[in-house]
């Protein structure tokens, strides 16, 4: 039973902005012109963008990732897509071979969406016992804070959302089966609403959102709820989480868990360490310590659990700290990507709405004394160099007799998602859309 698991915090309800004012449906994925794909397994992308000048970038190595290469050129019976980035004009400024796409892009917008569709008509319903006056101030704060039209805002915030649950899935778990991706989409939807409550509220004082409810049990479920079991007049956002649990542990009870102890631990650390690292942003002194910090917000432990999961893999607790070195590698490429190409985003919510940069560039700028252009131009250098690491890493791991298949698969993963992450940074419509000329025509 579930029942204490699920019970009412006690904390009041905060919309997530992008769902505030919401008079339709979340609008469907596709937008503008996209750049047609050569193949109906590959998603279409309209936006493309490198956040480094040409003055500034640097030469990038050929020789690495040779099983990525290969799968390139001799693509593999799995569920994966290998995709050469240029051939749909995505600026490939890296030493992975390829980027990798998950096959079921499909199904992941359907999950996405009905999950989305589902959240919006409770919104909707609750909207309808509020009183006109009330729903009416609650788009004028909505415009205020993000400057659009009460009416227009919501269906582009949700097809923003939308379309990073989906990519997000689909380009950095690619791995994933049919009902593990569709999971997967659920997941990284419930964490952006979730991110947008925070940033919005400044961390502690933001009301509940879905993954706060994972942090009022100190235990979570070890397997999935029987069936007949859900609790009559149960809220409608315990009863879309609790399903979201069941769905998660009936999948894979072993990992599974993994994945929402993820969920747990990386909602807590928004709660408790927004206001502090905040304030500390400027007294990093140097790129170490500002990474050190940076991994712990990229939800580390959900990324790790997530690779575990869409690789349908159960490493032991030796086989991870074999692992040590290319997982770290992992966490900071990750991380200095997400920074790099969400420069311009974060620079324009700073300038627009006075949200706090958090990023590595301007940690660059401030201790280096350079311009951003030269700041991103050394990110670039440092992602090339851990590039170089993570391949030394990977064959030092296929050349050993003691690696395991299992931590194979997983250092195969890394790279996969790698690779995935920065087509998704370059394309994703959440950073490239205040980038001037990004939209492919």
């Amino acid at each position: 039973m579930l029942s204490g698991f699920f019970e009412a915090m006690g904390k009041p309800w905060i919309l997530p902005s992008i769902l505030k004012s919401i008079t339709g449906t979340p609008p469907p994925c596709t937008e503008g012109n996209r750049e047609k794909s050569t193949s109906p397994l590959i998603r279409s992308i309209h936006y493309a963008f490198d956040p480094v000048p040409a003055d500034h970038d640097v030469p990038t190595s050929s020789d690495f990732f040779p099983h990525l290469r290969e799968c390139l050129q001799h693509p593999p019976h799995d569920e994966c897509v290998y995709i050469q980035p240029t051939d749909l004009r995505v600026p490939w400024p890296t030493s992975f071979p390829a980027a990798v796409q998950c096959k079921h892009w499909r199904e992941v917008e359907q999950s996405a969406r009905e999950l989305l569709d589902e959240i919006v008509s409770e919104i909707q319903k609750e909207a309808q016992s509020r009183s006109q006056s009330q729903d009416k101030s609650g788009g004028r704060l909505l415009s205020t804070q993000l400057g659009a039209s009460p009416d227009a805002l919501p269906q582009k915030k949700l097809h923003e959302v939308l379309e990073t649950a989906v990519t997000g899935t689909i380009y950095m778990f690619p791995a994933a089966n049919v009902a593990r991706a569709r999971i997967m989409a659920k997941a990284i939807l419930l964490i952006f609403l979730h991110d947008d409550v925070v940033e919005a509220h400044d961390g502690s004082d933001a009301g509940e959102t879905f993954l706060d409810l994972l942090l009022q049990s100190d235990r979570l479920p070890q397997t999935p709820p029987p069936e007949g079991d859900a609790e009559p007049g149960l809220p409608w956002r315990q009863r879309i989480l609790r399903e979201f649990v069941k769905e998660v542990l009936t999948e894979d009870p072993i990992s599974g868990l993994e994945l929402l102890q993820g969920l747990k631990i990386w909602s807590q650390h928004t709660r408790s360490h927004i206001l502090k690292d905040q304030d500390q942003m400027a007294n990093y002194t140097n790129l170490q310590d500002y990474v050190e910090y940076r991994m712990d917000d990229l939800a580390a432990d959900f990324d790790h659990a997530a690779i575990h999961f869409t690789t349908n893999v159960h490493p032991t607790a030796t086989e991870i700290a074999g692992l040590s070195t290319i997982r770290r590698l992992y966490l900071i490429h990750a991380s200095l990507t997400n920074d790099l190409y969400s420069y311009a985003k974060e620079l324009h919510d700073l300038n627009t709405r006075g949200c706090t940069m958090i990023n590595s560039v301007r940690v660059l700028q401030n201790n280096m004394m350079v311009g951003d252009n030269t700041a991103k131009g050394i990110l670039r250098r440092i992602l090339l160099d851990v590039e170089r690491q993570l391949h030394v890493e990977q064959q030092r791991l296929r050349m050993d007799a003691a690696t395991t298949e299992t931590q194979n698969i997983i250092a195969q993963a890394v790279v996969q998602s790698l690779a995935g992450n920065l087509f998704y940074s370059a394309t994703t419509y959440r950073y490239a859309r205040v980038v001037e000329g990004a939209k492919l025509e």
